[in-house]
């Protein structure tokens, strides 16, 4: 609510009688707007100079902000707590609802305007002038101003919580005994019927028995029920690891046989059975092996149908089922990387070390771990045709970035996954600008090039970095400001 003292003789306040409408500072610019319009309630004053800037935003339920006249939030309020600020922007104090401290926080925005914060439904935005003093509520207007339980609990006098007996029964006159005792039965008290799982059973109830619905939905019933108890395949057929095994029961082309063999009048029992089924043994548990005919005759089989007849066949050896496009890389401790491959007494002579760094917690590394599998078995297949070809000087390595810092610590780099190419000893390459299995295997082979030409990277070699870190300092002072 809005109270407004000598608001009908001032010239600055042209506000309805809801409160809504503006107030102008007494210079003509506008102080303070406020508009309501279906529930919803805000309220804005603005700088009392030619700028506009906005110093105060509310909305109906109390959230909003009160700011210095340089922009900097001074009051913050949510839904969830508050913050009061510096102002140079910098968080003093915070809290979250409900609020504890009684004395309210308050906010000399200018000479004209004054800000009371309580808590959120005590907001309370003041505007002096020569002749008008008129105080804005900003904060949150509760519907409810009584607890639910008011109308059938009684407190004494001593803060004790009692049952009204009184109120109950004539509460339970006005609305009887099928009544609610608390509010009247709402929207929710009703059950709406929706389309979808369960429906159906919802829409029967509001139905007959004599209903033709009712007595056709219990034939369907009595139909699924019988289709359910028809035992049209033994289950292990219906899984391709069970019939692998052969775990397959006679019963399954029994009843075929049998009317294949009723119709020309032969016997469905020992090699005839066999022979109409096109298979040999196929009902034997001992066996591993399933032979299931090719051609099925006449009708034709249906598109499920022939799904499961592949899944019963046993898969040939003679015909290659997967093509392998990638080989995992072998892993090397970082112990041996200096002990082996650092150490140019005992490093392999002509011999390209190429040593990924990886770590299994970054997303970078799982990306990119295909493309490096790739490339080692072109490699390794390479290497196998023409061993005196390049590929065969070349032997890929994953390290474990997790398991150390030294090698970072000795490169200066402190990101994965990175690409350390070693030949006898001496580094080549150090880079982890590689994305695909074509760069990397471009880069390989330019680095061992390299490495036989003697041109290496110096021994004191380390990445570049910053000495100072302002760039951090910068990041850690912002962050201060937003918690």
């Amino acid at each position: 609510m809005d109270s407004n003292n000598n608001s009908q003789s001032s010239k600055l306040d042209k506000t309805d009688v809801n409160g809504d409408g503006f107030i102008h500072y007494p210079s003509g610019r506008f102080a303070v707007m406020i508009s309501s319009e279906g529930g919803c309630r805000v309220v804005t004053a603005t700088a009392d100079n030619d700028s506009g800037k906005v110093l105060l935003c509310f909305n109906h339920l109390g959230v909003g902000t009160v700011q210095y006249s340089n922009g900097k939030p001074w009051l913050v309020v949510s839904e969830e707590g508050w913050s009061v600020s510096d102002t140079s922007g910098k968080i003093s104090e915070r809290g979250r609802f409900p609020r504890r401290k009684a004395e309210p926080i308050i906010c000399c925005v200018n000479k004209n305007l004054t800000v009371s914060f309580q808590d959120r439904q005590n907001i309370v935005a003041t505007f002096t002038s020569e002749d008008l003093v008129n105080e804005i509520q900003c904060g949150e207007k509760l519907r409810r101003t009584e607890p639910y339980t008011s109308k059938i609990l009684a407190q004494h006098h001593n803060g004790k919580l009692d049952l009204d007996v009184k109120s109950i029964r004539k509460r339970q006159k006005e609305v009887g005994l099928s009544g609610s005792l608390y509010v009247p039965p709402g929207p929710h008290h009703f059950k709406t019927e929706h389309p979808g799982v369960g429906g159906l059973k919802v829409t029967l109830r509001s139905l007959t028995p004599e209903s033709k619905v009712v007595a056709m939905v219990s034939d369907l019933k009595a139909l699924d029920n019988r289709l359910n108890s028809i035992d049209l395949m033994p289950k292990p057929l219906y899984g391709g690891l069970s019939a692998s095994k052969g775990a397959i029961t006679s019963t399954t082309f029994r009843s075929s046989a049998a009317e294949n063999g009723a119709e020309d009048g032969t016997s469905t029992s020992g090699t005839n059975k066999q022979q109409i089924l096109g298979v040999h043994d196929i009902t034997s548990r001992n066996r591993g092996v399933i032979k299931v005919p090719e051609n099925f005759g006449t009708p034709p089989l249906s598109n499920t149908m022939k799904t499961l007849s592949r899944m019963l066949r046993s898969p040939d050896p003679a015909k290659t089922a997967h093509v392998v496009l990638r080989r995992r890389l072998p892993t090397m401790p970082v112990a041996d990387v200096f002990s082996k491959v650092l150490d140019e007494q005992i490093a392999t002579r002509d011999t390209l070390i190429v040593l990924v760094l990886m770590a299994d917690w970054s997303p970078a590394c799982t990306k990119l771990s295909a493309q490096v599998q790739v490339t080692n078995r072109e490699l390794i297949e390479e290497g196998a045709a023409n061993p005196d070809g390049p590929a065969g000087h070349v032997q890929m390595s994953k390290v474990d970035a997790s398991e150390g810092s030294l090698l970072q610590k000795q490169y200066g780099f402190k990101t994965v996954p990175m690409f350390l190419m070693m030949y006898e000893g001496k580094l080549v390459e150090a880079t982890n600008n590689l994305h695909t299995s074509v760069e990397i295997k471009a880069a390989v082979m330019d680095a061992l090039e390299r490495a036989r030409k003697k041109r290496f990277l110096p021994s004191n070699f380390s990445f570049v970095g910053r000495v100072d870190n302002t760039s951090l300092d910068y990041i850690k002072s912002s962050w201060s400001m937003l918690t």
